[in-house]
């Protein structure tokens, strides 16, 4: 946590701001001096998670990656140019201050060869790439990031030697590492050196990452990096036992009254349903274990509590199972009683959003038929209005700024709530119809597609694949 106290950035919604003046070019700041410049094998037989279900991987359904650019609709009921690039007027670029210490070689970065306006669209541009969630402050001539998993930093242009500008990070908070990854990103893309583009593997991303969700077959994962835990030579028996018993600790985690208990118990279950992590034969019996499948009957863990309180509770009520839900409220808000309590029902939120968009992904993926069948007759909770509507309520954090107020979807939950819709309605005829008949829906997932194209790769390619899986029948007539 940085010790400066600086002004929050103002929303992204905000009217028009009054430019100044003043064209005077600043005085050299007394700092100028101190600026630097292939897939595991897995058994095939049945497993006492099932009870006689016969759930053997079969080959892994890729869908093409190929990105598709979609045209604006001035229907959509969303901004129609959302704002994408960093506006800095070349003149008016703050000095930096003479009470700040000098900044850290490892988080700024001196550009001699481009004026402001230029570099702010280079970061811009790379943070789009990487699916950073951004909220830019013209005034102050501050970006402030944040990532999927919670990540939080700043990033400062300053005027620093005739005209030179500072470009300047500065963490908030959240993963050490997931903030040093982005940052490079950022002072190699404010230099003009790379694209932004997160080329890294599968192995180097946190498990709440998107890179660990959305594998692409260019960035395959090298074995020898890897430690062999021999996780998939397990009899089916072992497996589901050493998943359940997994599932027991995380479970009493969650019955703990302490937030960072629950948090931790959340997100071990998302672990569990990695398959990067855990490997696919675990994985696939974390992700049925917690949407509901037939379990072993007399094991001690109430399976029930997870997928029913914990999962399906907290994405449908927007709220904790000890605390009372805003169901007869509108979806996108909440009732809290504190910011403390708003930031936890949040982080949890989206950890089960992940946990629920890990499961469908890994089935789909390796077991579509089990999935389809669980679906429509196992666990309709999956498929109820209730559920789809909670999810469809989630578009609205596409075109909504990070910094909003805590229990509100971001642009990070959108997606993941994409994800979801997209496997739902895949395998699931009800699903689609009644997204289909819902307007709204087809418009956030339109108006998701703009707002995408301009701040968010991701949310774009998911949006625009959901909206052409949807309307498909609808545009081959």
């Amino acid at each position: 946590m940085s010790s400066r106290n600086l002004a929050r950035p103002r929303s992204l919604a905000s009217s028009a701001r009054a430019k100044s003046g003043d064209n005077k070019q600043p005085e050299r700041p007394s700092h100028s001096s101190h600026i630097h410049s292939s897939a595991p094998k897995v058994p095939q037989s049945n497993t006492t998670l099932l009870a006689g279900r016969n759930i053997s991987i079969k080959k892994a359904h890729r869908d093409s990656d190929t990105e598709h650019y979609a045209h604006d609709n001035e229907t959509s009921g969303i901004p129609k140019h959302p704002r994408r690039l960093w506006k800095v007027d070349d003149d008016k670029l703050p000095p930096f201050p003479d009470f700040f210490p000098p900044p850290t070689p490892r988080e700024s970065c001196l550009i001699t060869d481009a004026p402001p306006s230029v570099i702010a669209v280079r970061i811009a541009e790379c943070l789009r790439r990487r699916s950073v969630a951004v909220e830019y402050d013209e005034d102050t001539c501050t970006a402030t990031g944040v990532t999927v998993d919670g990540c939080s930093f700043q990033i400062h242009l300053w005027q620093a030697r005739d005209t030179d500008v500072l470009v300047e990070c500065i963490k908030q908070r959240g993963s050490s590492q997931t903030y040093h990854w982005a940052v490079q990103a950022v002072l190699q893309a404010a230099q003009s050196l790379d694209s932004g583009e997160d080329r890294r593997s599968v192995y180097q991303a946190s498990t709440t990452e998107f890179n660990r969700l959305f594998f692409k077959v260019e960035h395959p994962i090298d074995p020898s990096r890897l430690i062999d835990t021999e996780s998939d030579a397990d009899t089916p028996a072992e497996a589901s036992e050493m998943v359940l018993a997994s599932l027991e600790r995380a479970w009493q985690l969650l019955g703990k009254d302490r937030c960072e208990a629950q948090q931790l118990g959340m997100e071990s279950i998302v672990h569990l349903t990695d398959r990067h992590t855990t490997g696919v034969a675990r994985a696939m019996y974390a992700a049925l274990a917690v949407l509901g499948a037939p379990a072993t009957l007399g094991y001690a863990i109430p399976l029930e509590d997870i997928h029913e309180r914990w999962i399906y509770g907290l994405i449908v009520n927007r709220a904790t199972p000890t605390e009372q839900g805003a169901v007869d409220v509108d979806s996108t808000t909440l009732l809290a009683n504190s910011i403390d309590d708003d930031i936890h029902v949040g982080k949890m939120r989206s950890l089960a959003l992940r946990v629920l968009a890990n499961a469908l992904t890994i089935l789909s993926e390796y077991q579509a038929d089990v999935l389809e069948n669980l679906l429509r007759d196992r666990i309709p909770r999956w498929t109820s209005e209730q559920l789809i509507d909670a999810l469809v309520a989630d578009l609205h954090g596409s075109y909504r700024p990070p910094t909003a107020a805590p229990h509100l979807s971001t642009q990070h939950d959108a997606a993941l709530a994409m994800q979801c819709l997209g496997y739902l309605s895949k395998h699931s005829v009800s699903t689609a119809r009644y997204i289909e008949s819902n307007p709204s829906a087809l418009s956030l997932l339109d108006g998701a597609r703009t707002v995408g194209r301009s701040t968010h790769v991701l949310l774009h390619e998911l949006s625009t694949k959901i909206y052409e899986q949807l309307t498909e029948e609808h545009r081959s007539c």
